[in-house]
């Protein structure tokens, strides 16, 4: 084999050449560098992710350090409340900071809304500013069907067992129910009440408990307000809303009261013609009382009176409805009693007047006539009568999209207190149409008809939603609505109607919300101001107000505040603070506090900064006391 004397041949008797040599040392340097890129690329993730987990550390340090920082704001503000004059107040503060301990500290929190519950029940009129022993019995009732209500709501999301033991815990008044009747006081009618009130709250946490609490309130209430209960039982557990229907049924049959009959129980009949309950045995046992009803009924309206009775043409017509809408169930389930059923109907027929028969037949129902509306209330010798037509046709044209024509029907009512309420009523309907169909023009000219400061501030809140996509025409309208709102006459609805619109600022631009938010502390300075000038002129020496029905504020109305506070824990304290109305500020405080608690922040930018700032001044103030 021939062998080029230029290139010596390698080792194994293989040829290589200068080409292939160069081409292998180009590979290798290829390859060492891809290796390097290779092992700085894995390094750079590892280095990212180090430091986002750093990161996250400090966000949790400093969540926890704000947490802290807000639980010992709590504590004082327990301390604070019982100082308050007002004991509505004082329970209230008790009850909120109750509930923002529980997931730090559940059995301290348990006892304090047992406290709480306890010092409810042993309010009396003595706690409570009026003007004479009356009215301080019925405040005092007042106040505790609300704090009750209160402390209940936020007790069953936390334990249903402590909230059934609470519920049960209130006293009812005992009944002879061999008596033929029995009254009950407003006090114990308020605490049979907080019975099925209770019941409405656990029937989604825990239904048998609530169908327990329901029945003991059917023993001395009974009434319609079940039916309430037995539907939301029913989507969770039909058998079980099946027994308390059963249990009413039989409160019924028994008549205790003497003022529950079937009728109020009809519509769980009615409404649940489709489904697994009620059951066979249910549906039958209501359809035997309810004969009874229209036979004994039909008896009774026998000889009644004249036909022309009012009361007696109302009743037979509200028996009438009822007969005619059980007809196919009788048909279905008892056909022996149709006939029966057939006339008693006809009995009650001739006791319902013309026009009432006509609106309850059941193949002529005409729609409601604007002009027939018109043409009678110009006949009606009656004013009532007439402007209870206008009133009716001016709310007949709106529902026609005629807001012209139902503002010029509304001016023909004589009463001029139903005249400027139907024409609010109208306006108000109108601007809320505007504001769908994003006609803001419109809506503004509405509003400036509307008196009710609350319903122009739900008008601007809608503007403000629609407007979501667009930040600058958002804005736009929030600066609008706060200038109507803050030029309005002082009074607690330019309160009440700054602090709802406070709710859509603070999520829209933080600090137009502090803005709102002061107008409307000032807004509530103002107001109490006037309250003590006006206390004092009649009762001497000065003091401070404990009166507050004139803006009876709760925590929930400072739903605005809760969000300014997960962006600015500090300046919405101060803001709270700021109020000069001791109760009304604590409450303030609180909700600044739930807006850290309840929804934990993300912290802003600038939050971690302000705390390590606050802990090193502490820090600095320490060693200061120290030398």
């Amino acid at each position: 084999m021939w062998i080029d004397e230029r290139y010596p041949q390698p080792a194994g008797g293989k040829i290589m050449s200068r080409e292939v040599k160069s081409a292998f040392s180009a590979v290798a340097f290829v390859f060492a560098l891809t290796s390097l890129l290779f092992a700085q690329s894995g390094t750079l993730p590892r280095q990212k992710n180090k430091a986002e987990q750093e990161r996250g550390r400090v966000d949790d340090r400093q969540r926890q350090a704000l947490n802290e920082r807000v639980l010992s704001q709590l504590e004082q503000l327990f301390v604070e409340a019982g100082a308050l004059n007002d004991e509505e107040a004082k329970i209230t503060v008790q009850v909120q900071v109750a509930d923002l301990l529980w997931p730090s500290d559940k059995p301290r929190a348990a006892r304090m809304f047992e406290d709480a519950f306890r010092s409810i029940e042993a309010m009396g009129s003595t706690d409570l500013n009026a003007d004479n022993a009356a009215s301080a019995k019925d405040k005092a009732v007042e106040a505790q069907s609300r704090l009750r209500a209160e402390l209940l709501q936020l007790v069953s999301t936390r334990d249903a067992k402590l909230a059934e033991t609470l519920v049960k815990s209130v006293s009812l008044p005992e009944l002879d129910l061999e008596a033929e009747r029995f009254e009950i006081s407003r006090s114990d009618r308020a605490k049979t009440k907080f019975y099925m009130e209770s019941a409405k709250r656990l029937a989604d946490i825990d239904p048998q408990r609530a169908v327990d609490l329901a029945e003991a309130y059917l023993e001395r209430q009974p009434g319609a307000e079940v039916l309430d209960l037995l539907f939301r039982i029913q989507n969770k557990n039909p058998a079980l809303a099946d027994n308390l229907f059963q249990h009413a049924l039989s409160i019924v049959e028994r008549d205790a009261a003497a003022s529950f009959d079937i009728r109020g129980l009809a519509p769980y009949i009615l409404r649940n013609s489709g489904g697994g309950s009620p059951n066979d045995a249910s549906v039958r046992r209501f359809l035997e009382l309810a004969y009874s009803y229209l036979s004994q009924q039909s008896f009774n309206q026998a000889g009644a009176g004249p036909a022309n009775n009012m009361y007696v043409g109302r009743r037979a017509a509200y028996d009438y409805q009822f007969a005619q809408q059980l007809m196919p169930y009788f048909e279905q389930r008892m056909p022996d009693q149709v006939e029966t059923v057939r006339a008693s109907l006809n009995q009650m027929s001739t006791l319902v007047p013309p026009e009432s028969m006509r609106e309850l037949s059941t193949d002529q129902k005409p729609a409601a006539d604007l002009e027939g509306l018109l043409a009678k209330a110009e006949r009606s010798l009656s004013a009532r009568e007439k402007d209870g037509l206008y009133q009716r046709a001016a709310m007949l044209a709106l529902g026609g999209n005629d807001t012209g024509r139902a503002l010029s029907i509304a001016e023909k009512i004589s009463n001029e207190t139903m005249r400027a309420s139907t024409n609010s009523m109208i306006r108000y309907n109108a601007a809320m149409r505007a504001v769908r169909e994003k006609d803001f023009t419109a809506a503004y000219q509405y509003l400036k008809g509307v008196p009710n400061l609350r319903q122009r501030a739900t008008v601007f809140n809608q503007m403000v939603r629609m407007s979501s996509g667009d930040p600058e025409a958002a804005l736009s309208v929030l600066s609008e609505a706060e200038k109507m709102l803050s030029s309005a006459e002082d009074g607690p609805d330019k309160v009440n109607a700054l602090l709802s619109l406070l709710v859509v600022a603070a999520s829209l631009d933080s600090n137009r919300g502090f803005e709102i938010m002061q107008s409307a502390i000032r807004a509530l300075d103002r107001l109490n101001e006037s309250a003590v000038d006006n206390k004092a002129a009649v009762d001497e020496p000065r003091r401070e107000t404990t009166d507050r029905t004139a803006t009876h504020l709760t925590v929930s109305d400072f739903r605005g505040l809760e969000v300014l506070a997960r962006s600015d824990f500090d300046r919405g304290l101060l803001l709270a603070q700021s109020i000069r109305r001791r109760e009304v500020s604590v409450l303030a405080q609180l909700a600044v506090c739930r807006g850290v608690l309840i929804t934990p922040p993300d912290l802003p930018p600038n939050a971690i900064d302000k705390v390590k700032e606050l802990d090193d001044r502490k820090a600095r103030t320490k060693n200061t006391g120290a030398h």
